[in-house]
């Protein structure tokens, strides 16, 4: 009776730990298939919390009492004025840190800058703490966490007992450490959090069997630079030729620290090596083979980065979040690829040599400060490596792309959705020559290559295909959009596919009229949309029927109308009905180019022979647009064989192609052209 009696009150007292003198309420959830639970949070506001955070070792939970055995990764963070924290017998797992999972981090107690020491219950197998207040593992040998509030003695922190290892993040928002004095160390995980140790200015290694220290800045026996101390005094540093490796975190938001000299022996740099250093200029040495994500990304004062070795491949957020960097100087060799975000809100950075040979990652330009992006003439990376989404997203100051210049004769360029949407001043595109307007899946919402609301006034196109169920090109927030398109397939052939009858839409508020410039004669199949301009080549009418059928306004650039003179030869009036919109420059007929065209209904006496006329070809421009288009034998009429005698003139001779000939040469036969005779003759 008595033995039921207390353990009665202990149940009591121990669900009524949940409620400490503060009366803070732990909010818990059951682990599945047992009877014990994780802590989540509490009910009240952190900050109403003050002294002591009492960690309890049972919550009652819909009508049933569960051991604590777990604190959820998040749960106890932000504690602005708890001073201690004290953990129970039960509480085995923190954040994910666990006796299978030893040098993780806890997920926890961050936010609580007054936190002066951490108490733990005796029996409790995972989790110790000494005298200092600090958090251990329950052997004392592995530091897990340091209070941010930390007793020193002016400054100096000297670790005691058996703590030999440092466990990740121990050290993240220790504000009352500016040195660090331990007597042995075989081990740091993930830095330690001794880069976010923010006052932390040296660091002393008694025993430096594993790690040492070389002027306050601790490496490994293997020659990896752990930590150079975020707040030593000192402006340049010539890395030693024992390190062959820069750690995680090593030179993280350095203050003073403008210049590193890398030697010729560093071979690897770490995720978040240099995350904030203040460091102006990054000058890499041959030897760095292997940069890891984030190495220099948010450094404030960035502005130059160069690599002088063979480092082809550059990280996720290489150097995202810089805003000072304008200069990337890569000596050997241009990365060939590169990770998602690598400047990703480099709002400064203007100047890059874009490749399409270069394989780009998710938001690899997103929030730069590029004016105008321009690819070189480089070949198209395989299809099976595709370009990810987003590349130059919100680009603020982003107007015009131009692709044109990509090499497409063995394949085209995809180019991915989400390609450069949210950039407002973006009027102006020209795409490669074969290009792919490649989408998600059909099941996607709102993933037009240039944003759900693009800016875009002129676009050029040649040869391309895009996604049945997606428009490439979408106007939204209302009114009427009057897109110029112009569509350049001459010399691509006449299966080169340009379907502008799905190209552009908009949203329910806004209506798009797409104008048209064609440069061929002969309209791609699938071209036709009824609320469309469509300007053609002269003599081309025709050809759009389907256009005129469907509704759409239809005219020519020019009119032309070639035809036979007396004497037998090409001659071909020509009249510009869009002055201000047109201006001719050239008409080649076989290989004779003529200059000087008339623009008011003259002619072009051409003195070829009509019969052996193969093509006319224009060259003209649309807007300062140049286009060129030709006529083969099959698009103009009229051009008749007209021979008659007269040898009392001098003869004009002509070779079989039709291009004349100043000094015919015996044994050959010739078109001969005297007066109006026209005739084959063997000389």
């Amino acid at each position: 009776m008595l033995n039921n009696m207390v353990k009665k009150i202990l149940l009591f007292l121990a669900v009524l730990t949940a409620f400490n003198l503060q009366a803070v309420t732990f909010k818990g959830e059951p682990i599945s298939g047992t009877s014990n639970c994780r802590i989540v949070g509490i009910a009240e506001d952190h900050a109403s919390v003050n002294g002591d955070l009492n960690i309890p070792m049972s919550l009652y939970i819909n009508g049933r009492v569960y051991q604590v055995t777990e604190i959820a990764s998040g749960a106890l963070n932000d504690f602005p004025n708890v001073t201690r924290i004290l953990l129970p017998g039960s509480v085995t797992n923190i954040g994910g840190l666990t006796e299978s999972f030893k040098k993780g981090p806890l997920y926890n107690f961050f936010g609580c800058p007054k936190l002066k020491e951490f108490y733990v219950a005796s029996n409790n197998p995972m989790f110790s703490h000494n005298s200092q207040g600090l958090l251990l593992k329950t052997d004392g040998k592995d530091l897990v966490r340091c209070p941010q509030a930390v007793s020193t003695e002016n400054g100096t922190l000297k670790v005691g007992g058996n703590v030999n290892a440092i466990c990740e993040e121990a050290f993240s928002e220790v504000t009352t450490v500016v040195r660090l004095e331990i007597e042995y160390l075989r081990a740091v995980s993930y830095n330690g959090g001794l880069n976010s140790c923010v006052n932390l200015a040296s660091i002393r290694i008694n025993n430096d069997v594993f790690l040492h220290t070389n002027d306050d800045v601790l490496i490994d026996h293997t020659g990896v630079l752990m930590c150079f101390p975020p707040k030593k005094v000192l402006g340049s540093y010539t890395m030693p030729a024992e390190v062959t490796e820069i750690y995680d975190f090593a030179f993280a938001n350095t203050m003073y620290l403008s210049t590193v000299i890398f030697n010729n022996n560093v071979k690897k740099i770490g995720p978040y090596a240099f995350y904030k250093a203040n460091l102006a200029t990054v000058n890499l040495s041959s030897s760095v083979e292997t940069v890891e994500p984030f190495a220099f990304s948010e450094m404030p004062r960035l502005t130059t980065i160069v690599t002088r070795g063979d480092l082809t491949e550059l990280p996720a957020g290489f150097a995202a979040g810089c805003p000072n960097l304008t200069t990337l100087n890569f000596q050997k060799t241009q990365p060939s690829k590169l990770g998602n975000g690598a400047f990703k809100n480099c709002t400064s950075l203007a100047d890059y040599k874009f490749s399409a040979a270069t394989l780009m990652g998710d938001s690899v330009f997103y929030n730069t400060g590029f004016t105008e992006v321009v690819y070189g003439s480089e070949a198209p990376v395989q299809e099976a490596a595709r370009n990810g989404y987003y590349i130059f997203a919100d680009c603020k100051k982003l107007a015009r792309i131009n692709l044109s210049a990509i090499n497409c004769e063995n394949g085209q360029f995809t180019l991915p959705g989400k390609f450069a949407p949210g950039c407002p001043n973006l009027t102006e595109v020209e795409m490669a020559r074969n290009t792919y307007i490649r989408m998600p899946n059909q099941f996607t919402e709102n993933w037009y290559t240039f944003g759900e609301s693009c800016a875009l006034k002129k676009i050029i196109m040649y040869s391309f295909e895009c996604e049945t169920f997606r428009p490439a090109f979408h106007w939204g927030k209302g009114g009427t959009a009057k897109p110029n398109i112009y569509i350049l397939r001459n010399g691509l052939g006449a299966d080169a596919p340009a379907p502008t009858d799905k190209l552009c839409a908009g949203d329910q508020y806004t209506t798009v009229k797409p104008i048209y410039y064609y440069e061929s004669v002969r309209p791609a199949p699938s071209y036709s949309t009824g609320n469309a301009t469509f300007y053609i080549p002269g003599g081309a009418m025709e050809f759009f029927s389907e256009a005129l059928d469907a509704g759409a306004y239809v005219e020519e650039f020019y009119r032309f109308n070639p035809g036979t003179e007396p004497d037998g030869s090409l001659s071909v009036a020509l009249n510009v009905v869009f002055p201000d919109m047109v201006k001719l420059e050239s008409m080649k007929v076989n290989e004779e180019t003529f200059t000087n065209l008339p623009d008011n209904n003259n002619k072009v006496y051409t003195g070829i022979p009509a019969q052996y006329v193969k093509t006319i070809e224009m060259n003209y421009s649309v807007f300062g647009v140049p286009f060129t288009t030709t006529y083969s034998e099959g698009d103009f009429s009229g051009v008749e064989t007209v021979v008659a005698d007269g040898d009392s003139v001098p003869a004009e001779y002509y070779d079989l192609k039709g291009v004349r000939v100043t000094t015919p040469s015996a044994g050959n036969i010739y078109v001969e052209k005297r007066g109006s005779s026209v005739k084959k003759v063997l000389l």
